[in-house]
């Protein structure tokens, strides 16, 4: 089974560095690899490829979409079917960076017809907000719903977003609740346009973007004394390790940077934020200048498979016990507990 996983995974690594190749080279070319239909479209200095996807789902390959350069790292969207352990199948939306040895940073789950008969063509396909995949970003977005700050579902709530990344946490929160007042602020405007392009990013009275530094915007917010955040989320994180750090960007890590998310913070309010560090065990040490601000802290990793964990600070946060039985149960309120972040693959 392991030799044959292995094949797997070199057939897909092959078909998705030949689809990369052909497309910079410029050709228009269709083939069939792995039950799946290549129809590249040359569009300008970008190639872009939608396919029609057979529906047997067997042994299929990565769909490479578009890449893009930030920093001189390169990014890289392609599609994929999963099929998840439940038995269930999925078409994902992902996004890799080759400094993070081209592992998944983003996913987004498209939406399809239950009923697969012939082929889909992945141009049509837009973006299920409500089913979201990796595990931290759930942790994150339940975060102020486990806290109490999200308890009124009459109130309209001012959220904020550092990060915008593909947008999967505004756009879960954009799209399940009518009620949210959503400020997303990202650094690199190359994001703002892929996750409009590729992400189906909605813009309208309760969401917009603002291209900025994210502790530039929060001093700027508390200069022109506008109101204050119910909640801000942060997953600003580097293409790589820097610093022993991935996730946040170490502005973030430091007391200055804390002071800031607290003073931006209404009453009841909470931060969530996104932490990658390697090794794992010096995540307390990298947060404590959020500790030494806000009045409770909890660092959660609620599974072992997360990567990520996640730093949750507010004037209410649970005990950790409380804080793991009230997630889980946040969880199925939410519906996040009927999509688990695992395949048949372990992805």
């Amino acid at each position: 089974v392991k030799a044959a996983d292995s094949r797997i995974q070199v057939i897909r690594s092959t078909q998705r560095k030949f689809t990369e190749i052909m497309c910079s080279c410029g050709f228009r070319y269709s083939a069939v690899l792995s039950a799946i239909t290549f129809a590249l479209i040359v569009c300008g200095s970008r190639c872009v490829n939608y396919e029609l996807m057979k529906t047997d789902f067997e042994y299929t390959a990565a769909i490479f979409i578009d890449k893009f350069i930030i920093d001189r790292t390169q990014f890289t969207i392609h599609d994929e079917i999963l099929k998840l352990r439940n038995g269930s199948i999925v078409i994902v939306r992902l996004l890799t960076a080759n400094k993070f040895y081209s592992n998944v940073i983003a996913a987004a789950t498209l939406k399809s017809s239950h009923d697969y008969n012939g082929t889909i063509n992945a141009r049509y396909l837009s973006v299920d907000f409500a089913r979201v995949v990796h595990l931290y970003t759930k942790v994150l977005i339940a975060a102020p719903f486990v806290t109490g700050t999200f308890r009124n579902h009459t109130k309209t709530y001012n959220v904020l977003s550092i990060g915008l990344g593909t947008g999967v946490i505004n756009g879960y929160l954009h799209d399940q609740f009518q009620n949210m007042n959503i400020t997303v602020v990202e650094l690199e405007e190359t994001f703002y346009k892929v996750a409009q392009e590729y992400f189906d990013l909605t813009l309208d009275h309760r969401q917009r973007v603002i291209i900025s530094d994210g502790l530039q915007f929060l001093r700027d917010h508390l200069r022109s004394g506008q109101a204050h955040f119910d909640a801000i989320y942060v997953d600003a994180c580097h293409p790589e390790f820097r610093y022993g750090a991935i996730c946040p960007v170490e502005a973030f890590l430091t007391k200055d940077g804390a002071k800031l998310l607290h003073d931006a913070l209404a009453d009841n309010g909470t931060v969530a934020v996104s932490i990658l560090v390697a090794p794992e065990y010096i995540a307390e040490l990298y947060t404590s200048s959020f500790k030494e601000v806000f009045e409770q802290c909890a660092l959660v990793s609620y599974s072992a498979r997360m990567a990520n964990k996640a730093l949750i600070c507010g004037q209410r946060v649970p005990e950790k016990e409380t804080l793991n039985s009230e997630m889980t149960a946040v969880f199925e309120e939410l519906g996040f507990a009927e999509f688990p972040d695992e395949t048949e693959e372990g992805k």
